[in-house]
């Protein structure tokens, strides 16, 4: 299914999207947006329920992970980044094979239609 040169892009490209993910997170803040998803998750982790305990305006499983991560190994910011950056390069990866697939299929449908016109052309001899 896939050859040397897609495992060798793939590979490219995961750790392109990671390398990216650590590098701006080794030299920017924490933002807003990372604190409220962690504030969250910590509460969640502490054994608060969403919508019970708290409001929650998202759907909980980005928390949920969160919470699972912060009750494994701790509160240490590092994890959440090594967890975003694998999931950035696994989404890059699933991105750039949805990508390929529509080209595949219309190759193959091209072979598919050439060949039953092909059949039938010969047939009619």
């Amino acid at each position: 299914m896939w050859g040397l040169r897609d495992c060798v892009a793939g590979v490219d490209l995961f750790a392109a999207t990671t390398g990216v993910v650590l590098r701006q997170n080794a030299h920017i803040a924490v933002l807003f947006d990372l604190s409220y998803i962690l504030n969250t998750a910590t509460r969640i982790a502490q054994g608060q329920m969403p919508y019970r305990d708290f409001p929650l305006a998202h759907a909980p499983l980005t928390f949920l992970i969160k919470a699972a991560i912060i009750r494994l190994t701790g509160r240490i910011f590092f994890h959440y980044v090594l967890y975003v950056a694998l999931v950035g390069g696994m989404g890059t990866v699933l991105a750039w094979r949805g990508a390929l697939e529509p080209r595949r299929r219309v190759h193959w449908s091209a072979r598919m239609v050439f060949s039953v016109a092909e059949v039938s052309f010969f047939s009619r001899r």
